[in-house]
């Protein structure tokens, strides 16, 4: 397992550095440092549930980079450096779904568990509003399919009547929604668009509030003073008490669980998990990741950047504000997210960045042809 997590480690930092260039290597070595020591963490404590988690993401993050520049660049196997690498990554991410299917795992029992099955339909809706919004200045004819999808999966996000589902939708489009009004990302009637549509978002969420009786525990839970030594209630309060236990090598993978949810999270908040459970170093390199993408895509947000990186931020974004209130690592939204900050770092290191990266999304690809010249000369300098 360790020479396992090594290979795709360095497999994972050698890719992001030949297949793309402009910041593909940080999130990689960022990842493969988390993965490395929760490995040591887990080790030292006879366990490897929890690594399982870093090693898929890794993984998956590597598959991604092999599988853009296969189907974008099929010269990159002239060399037979490039063969090699790519034949080894194939191999060590189709070992590591034997070893750990966490693609399927993972998503195991949802329908026991609303806060877990919530995220499916969050996932949705962030992915189909992110596309929605990359392109909301743009004149597309009827965009009535959307409009259907998107309220279909609010409706079966309401149902699962899970806050911090909702708060993962929420809170993104707010972010989006100030980043847009202040840099003026959006024209002033795409900012009108965005503001009904995130006012509908808070009245939902107002009613649905008000129908389960949330806003009378939620006043209750901050006016009542709890006795000292009695167990602590609230979300904030998990966090402080659960904050108190850490552990630089972490106290192992079954601190805490609930019998029966061996990944479950203790404290409500999964970086809080890593910290008391796998150790201080694996939660905050994951933490730097995150929010180094996160800030990666807002960034090109203030740029003007539409097709990728609005759907990308919204699903990452999203994915922050699970992490912060959710019980589980399931997430969909990390494994979308993923796929789209991939295409997103492929398309930046290209010189038809700007053709894919500002272009909307729902006015379909737009190809042109590029300067033959340069493409040599890049590939050359490539292998």
């Amino acid at each position: 397992m360790i020479i396992f997590v090594i290979c795709s480690g360095v497999l994972s930092v050698v890719h992001a550095k030949y297949l793309v260039p402009r910041g593909g290597i940080i999130p990689a070595t960022l990842l493969s440092l988390a993965s490395l020591f929760a490995l040591i963490s887990a080790s030292l404590h006879s366990s490897l549930e929890l690594v399982s988690f870093f090693i898929g993401v890794l993984t998956y993050f590597t598959a991604l980079l092999v599988a853009m520049r296969t189907i974008s660049d099929p010269v990159f196997f002239a060399s037979k450096l490039s063969r090699y690498l790519s034949l080894i990554s194939i191999i060590v991410f189709a070992f590591s779904l034997y070893q750990e299917p966490f693609v399927l795992n993972r998503y195991a029992g949802f329908t026991h568990n609303q806060n877990s099955y919530a995220f499916f339909p969050a996932a949705v809706v962030m992915l189909i509003v992110g596309v929605g919004v990359s392109s909301i200045d743009a004149k597309t004819p009827r965009p009535y399919l959307s409009y259907i999808a998107a309220a279909t999966a609010l409706v079966f996000l309401l149902s699962t009547t899970s806050r911090a589902a909702f708060a993962s939708v929420v809170i993104p489009l707010l972010l989006y929604a100030l980043l847009a009004s202040k840099k003026r990302v959006l024209s002033k009637p795409g900012i009108r668009k965005l503001g009904v549509f995130v006012s509908v978002v808070l009245a939902l969420f107002i009613l649905k509030a008000c129908g389960f009786d949330l806003l009378e525990g939620l006043i209750q839970k901050t006016l009542v003073t709890y006795e000292q030594g009695e167990l602590a209630r609230g979300r904030v309060s998990g966090w402080m008490a659960a904050l108190k236990e850490w552990s630089f090598f972490g106290h192992g993978p079954e601190f805490r669980y609930f019998p029966g949810y061996s990944l479950d999270n203790y404290g409500h908040n999964i970086f809080i998990t890593l910290l008391s459970r796998v150790g201080a170093l694996p939660a905050i390199f994951f933490a730097a990741f995150c929010l180094f993408v996160c800030i990666d895509l807002a960034r090109s947000i203030k740029k003007g950047g539409r097709c990728l990186p609005v759907p990308a931020f919204f699903l990452l974004s999203s994915y922050l504000v699970h992490a912060t209130f959710s019980s589980t690592f399931v997430a969909p939204s990390l494994w979308l997210g993923l796929l789209f900050y991939t295409l997103f770092l492929w398309c930046r290191s290209r010189e038809t960045a700007h053709k894919y990266v500002f272009q909307p999304l729902s006015t379909g690809p737009k190809f042109s042809k590029v300067n033959e010249r340069s493409h040599r000369a890049l590939d050359s300098a490539e292998t």
